[in-house]
């Protein structure tokens, strides 16, 4: 039996990129970070001014290692 098959080192290399992708320092973790920034400017954007002082106390927290992002409001 003679068995061959086509394109496997495309498919490993597909493959090899796509879990690159997923580790936190690959596009996934970049597009948490990003999501995350992009969020607490909005945030910041609609929050009231009075004195300032509940603006400031908005802070963004990223954790690529478990791929989580955080917006606090203290």
């Amino acid at each position: 039996m003679d068995l061959s098959i086509k394109g496997i080192q495309q498919a490993q290399r597909w493959n090899l990129q796509a879990i690159n992708n997923l580790k936190p320092s690959g596009a996934f973790g970049s597009g948490i970070r990003d999501l995350t920034v992009s969020l607490h400017r909005y945030s910041v954007s609609i929050t009231h001014v009075l004195t300032g002082s509940l603006r400031a106390s908005q802070r963004v927290e990223v954790d690529t290692g478990r791929l989580r992002g955080r917006v606090y409001i203290d």
